[in-house]
This record gives C-alpha cells, structure tokens and sequence, in this order.
C-alpha cells in the first residue's frame, strides 16, 4: 500500500523529502489518535472499575489521576511511532 502512494506521490511531482515527511506526518497522527482514544478508555474503565469495587466492598473510593505516567507514555508512543515511520519511509525511498 506505501509502495503504491509513493508512486502516485512522485507521478504528480512531490520529491522524496516531502513523500516522507508526508509518510511521518501520517504515522505521527495516526498515532496521536491512538493514544488519546486510549487514554479515554483508560480513564472510563479505571473510573468503572473503582465504582465497582466501591459498591462491591460497600467503601468510598477515590479517582484520582496521576497525568506523569500518561504524559511518559506519550513521549515514548511518540517517538517510537516517529522512528518506526522514519525507518519504514527510508527503506521505501531508496528503493525508488
């Protein structure tokens, strides 16, 4: 599928640098998604699951979060889905 954007991309002009700034834009947005998609989930099944065991247990719990964790998470998310399409965008480009 890369393969054949890459061509349609250089068919109507754009030059390698820009096809893969465009490859680590997309890989980079698709992966912000991902995260903040998972970073709601988390938060609505953790409030669940207190909610849950606080009826279970007949106990007030606390929701609290801690946003250090999440924000290590998303620099590493970050930077490994930088690198991956980095590395996947090079290997495509030299062999075209």
């Amino acid at each position: 599928e890369g393969e054949e954007e890459m061509r349609l991309y250089s068919l109507i002009g754009l030059r390698k640098k820009d096809i893969g700034l465009l490859f680590i834009a997309q890989a980079l947005f698709i992966g912000l998604i991902a995260f903040v998609l998972s970073l709601v989930e988390s938060i609505f099944i953790d409030g669940f699951i207190n909610k849950v065991l606080s009826n279970l247990f007949n106990t007030s719990m606390s929701f609290n979060i801690n946003i250090i964790p999440f924000i290590v998470c998303f620099i590493i998310a970050f930077m490994l889905c930088y690198l991956s399409s980095k590395i996947t965008t090079s290997i495509m480009l030299q062999k075209h």
